[in-house]
């Protein structure tokens, strides 16, 4: 899927005014996500599973 894939399926199915891309694109890169997402999992070894970055997510952040 591509970020304007996601950003259309917000607008469309949850009447967003803009796409999470759209409006979080601009502040935060891939690498941020990642970054953040790997924290959270350090944090709560528990849902380490949840935290773990979609692997085109990775391949973003390269």
């Amino acid at each position: 899927m591509h970020q304007d894939d996601i950003d259309k399926a917000l607008k469309l199915g949850y009447n967003w005014p803009r796409g999470l891309f759209e409006v979080y694109g601009r502040d935060f890169t891939a690498k941020d996500v990642v970054s953040t997402l790997r924290r959270m999992s350090d944090l709560m070894p528990d849902l380490r599973e949840f935290y773990e970055p979609d692997p085109a997510l990775l391949n973003e952040a390269r």
